[in-house]
């Protein structure tokens, strides 16, 4: 049975829990230096909160769908881990967009 990407939040927490709060925090952080441009925080909080759920899906399971197909770890290890690595990519500049936003908004 295969677990929607959201469901992980809740069946599987401490994963998810357990990396979700740097990008909470960067937000948090970002809000209170420049408070003018919250919706691009919100807007990159959601992209992390998205990128994670993925991550942690195709960790736990050992498969990635996309719109490419259906790839297996254990068939094609090398584009599983390729796009593994791009997930991680994009969640640390998910991560690191709002508090980089705000400190260069603070300069001005």
């Amino acid at each position: 049975m295969r677990i929607p990407p959201v469901h992980f939040v809740w069946k599987k927490p401490r994963p998810f829990w357990s990396i979700f709060p740097a990008p909470l925090a960067t937000v948090v952080a970002a809000s209170v230096i420049d408070s003018p441009h919250g919706w691009y925080y919100a807007a990159s909080l959601i992209c992390g909160f998205v990128v994670l759920l993925s991550l942690i899906e195709s960790l736990t399971s050992g498969r990635i769908d996309d719109n490419w197909g259906r790839i297996e770890k254990k068939d094609h290890p090398v584009r599983f881990w390729i796009q593994i690595y791009l997930w991680i990519a994009t969640f640390a500049c998910a991560t690191a967009f709002p508090l980089t936003f705000a400190l260069l908004q603070g300069h001005r």
